[in-house]
């Protein structure tokens, strides 16, 4: 998510400084009623190589010279219910949502959610999968509600008190919790490692600043799903407010390569690998507080 800078960090860094504030109760982290206005933008710029038949082979030599996407959204969490301090249940709406392809056929170049305006209630029990329904009970894109809902919890250090933390204090976050944290599919595999490096200050605010690592792979999914492999490196910076222990910022960019299987109707399987430069970058505000 980049193409353009969000805001511009000036800040002064307290180096040797640790992180001092009043401890708080972990279960008033997302307490009922918070509303969270989360900004996002990505950028996805990637090279498609393969083989196979002819009309594959065409499609691949299009996108061979590289095509970007772009993407930006502006939704508005309110807090349902929490549980020890995470979100369970979360009221959703996209204020903005647009995708630009400039590569893409014309008619793909740009589009807008579907969802847009539209109040929608996302389940997100810890280990499970995250369930989406419209508010009054009607029905709704789930893919589209997943594309563009998943931003809250975004809580990469759960249930840790940074506050109480020092500078040169790292968390490492790996393998079954690392995927039921993220929600990610069986056979996933990953590693974040958080380092805190300084406390900044933004507006007015005393923030966490922590070097963010962040590998991910996945086994090749089951039966025909086309997906045969995936890696993805990651590399930037989390912010967190040490004053009401939620996400404030965070920016990551880096590269991934996914290996495709595309079965052709004459019997052969091509392959497809895409190689993709990626940044991501999340603003949160908390916009207010009360059930």
């Amino acid at each position: 998510m980049a193409g353009r800078q969000l805001w511009a960090l000036a800040m002064w860094v307290a180096l040797g400084l640790p992180a001092v504030g009043q401890t708080y109760d972990l279960a008033e982290r997302y307490a009922q009623g918070y509303e969270v206005l989360v900004t996002s933008s990505s950028v996805v710029d990637s090279k498609v190589t393969g083989r196979g038949p002819k009309a594959l082979e065409d499609a691949i030599a299009r996108m061979s010279g590289g095509l970007s996407v772009t993407q930006t959204g502006q939704v508005r969490y309110r807090v349902r219910e929490a549980v020890a301090g995470r979100p369970v249940q979360q009221e959703a709406v996209v204020l903005r949502g647009e995708t630009r392809a400039p590569g893409a056929p014309a008619s793909a170049q740009v589009s807008h959610s579907k969802i847009g305006g539209v109040p929608v209630l996302v389940r997100a029990p810890r280990g499970g999968a995250k369930l989406y329904r419209g508010k009054s009970g009607g029905q709704i894109d789930q893919a589209e509600a997943a594309r563009w809902c998943d931003d809250l919890p975004a809580e990469l250090l759960e249930g840790e008190d940074v506050s109480a933390s020092r500078i040169g204090d790292s968390w490492t976050i790996k393998g079954d919790d690392l995927c039921q944290r993220l929600g990610l599919p069986e056979g996933s595999d990953g590693r974040i490692e958080l380092t805190f490096e300084a406390v900044v200050e933004k507006e007015g605010k005393r923030l966490a600043q922590l070097k963010v690592a962040w590998t991910m792979s996945s086994a090749p999914a089951a039966g025909k799903a086309p997906l045969s492999g995936m890696k993805m490196d990651l590399r930037g910076y989390y912010f967190i407010d040490l004053e009401t222990h939620l996400p404030y910022y965070l920016d990551l960019h880096g590269s991934s390569t996914m290996d495709l299987r595309v079965p052709d109707p004459g019997g052969a399987e091509a392959t497809m690998s895409i190689e993709s430069q990626l940044r991501f970058v999340w603003v949160y505000t908390l916009m207010a507080v009360g059930s």
